[in-house]
């Protein structure tokens, strides 16, 4: 295990580098691989002030930082360019609950991308969306479309199974997946440790806690779905989504990271 007092270091040290691409973004002089990177350590320094708080309000805050720079660079990007399957800041605003990135996205997603991206995240990406925006019949036949081409690409995928929970309204389903990806994902980063390849930031905070779990738990919630209480890499209060405050579309343009990094209580 990772000893916390390590965890102020890792929001210290992910936020300068997300401050660092920061002026770039706003000249819109950055890469898709340098907008990437700024998701990355803002992702990680929202994970890192959860942990270190054992409060979600800032969690939120900074996943909503991650999506909002991605939905401004993709809204800019051309069409010829985009890539739909970069997932993971789509992950960061369905768990920070930015549907305005989302809706953002949904409205300039692009078509598949080979080589420059799989189908099958191509299609993780699109169900995403359609799970967090979609309400009626032509949401629902996106979802079965793409539910069913994903499964002829890869009918063992967890995420996949995980959609399909979501689009059933299957929580004893959702429950078993989310529980055996949380074991996957944290047996990998056990290996990679014993191994000694490991990013340290990494498994100081996005390591503990799976972003892409709370955003099952969302979605889950938003469905009226039981989400587990006792979840590996997902404690309880990372779902605690009554204590979300209200995202600012333009938060992602500063990046401040001060105050009293000492750890408190912790989460839980």
């Amino acid at each position: 295990m990772v000893d916390r007092p390590y965890v102020p270091l890792s929001i210290k040290a992910c936020g300068m580098a997300a401050q660092e691409r920061l002026p770039f973004m706003l000249a819109g002089t950055v890469t898709e691989r340098g907008v990437m990177e700024y998701c990355q350590m803002a992702r990680r320094v929202a994970v890192g002030l959860f942990l270190n708080s054992g409060v979600p309000e800032p969690m939120f805050e900074y996943l909503g930082k991650s999506s909002g720079a991605w939905a401004h660079y993709y809204g800019k990007c051309p069409e010829g360019q985009r890539v739909v399957g970069r997932f993971e800041p789509l992950l960061d605003a369905v768990a920070s609950g930015d549907l305005a990135s989302l809706r953002s996205i949904d409205g300039a997603a692009a078509a598949l991308r080979e080589p420059h991206e799989y189908e099958e995240e191509h299609l993780y990406a699109r169900l995403l969306l359609a799970l967090a925006l979609g309400q009626g019949d032509a949401r629902a036949s996106e979802i079965e479309a793409a539910l069913e081409r994903y499964s002829e690409l890869s009918g063992g995928d967890l995420r996949l199974t995980a959609c399909q929970a979501l689009h059933d309204g299957d929580a004893e389903a959702l429950a078993e997946t989310a529980a055996e990806f949380a074991e996957s994902h944290a047996e990998q980063l056990e290996e990679q440790i014993a191994s000694g390849q490991y990013d340290m930031d990494h498994r100081a905070t996005t390591g503990k806690v799976s972003v892409e779990l709370v955003a099952w738990a969302r979605l889950a919630a938003e469905r009226g779905m039981e989400w587990p209480d006792s979840l590996r890499l997902c404690p309880p209060t990372a779902v605690r989504f009554d204590l979300a405050g209200t995202l600012n579309p333009e938060g992602w343009k500063t990046f401040p990271i001060g105050g009293d990094l000492t750890p408190a209580g912790g989460a839980r």
